[in-house]
């Protein structure tokens, strides 16, 4: 299953949970980082192909789908590259992306990947009473 992440959908919950209540630097920031980690998070996607599968063979859990994408995630993200546009040095900076991260990996796996699942298990059940 090929999971395609629809960032006009995305950015807009980001920008409204993270955006709005922040300021300059940190406003635009944000917009860049979560328009970067989308990126990386397809890229993921596009790496784990069976990902949905394994979950549901329960070799692997919803929970171990997250901490990958997250782990992925922050690998590939530098908080600290003073040449990115998102980059403001401050410490406060670092915890609010981290925040920022964490709710766009949330927010991917149980968009994307809870729903696949359900689907798939409420389809096996239906087919059990057939």
């Amino acid at each position: 299953m090929n999971v395609q992440i629809d960032r006009d959908d995305l950015l807009p919950k980001i920008l409204s949970q993270y955006g709005q209540r922040s300021r300059g630097k940190y406003k635009s920031g944000i917009k860049e980082l979560s328009s970067e980690v989308i990126d990386v998070a397809q890229e993921w996607c596009d790496l784990s192909g069976n990902a949905i599968e394994e979950v549901i063979k329960d070799t692997r859990s919803i929970r171990d789908l997250r901490i990958e994408l997250k782990t992925y995630v922050k690998l590939r993200v530098n908080l600290r590259d003073k040449d990115r546009s998102y980059f403001v040095p401050t410490f406060v900076w670092m915890w609010l992306a981290e925040m920022v991260i964490s709710y766009i990996v949330k927010i991917i796996i149980e968009k994307y990947f809870e729903k696949e699942i359900r689907l798939y298990r409420i389809r096996e059940d239906y087919k059990k009473y057939e």
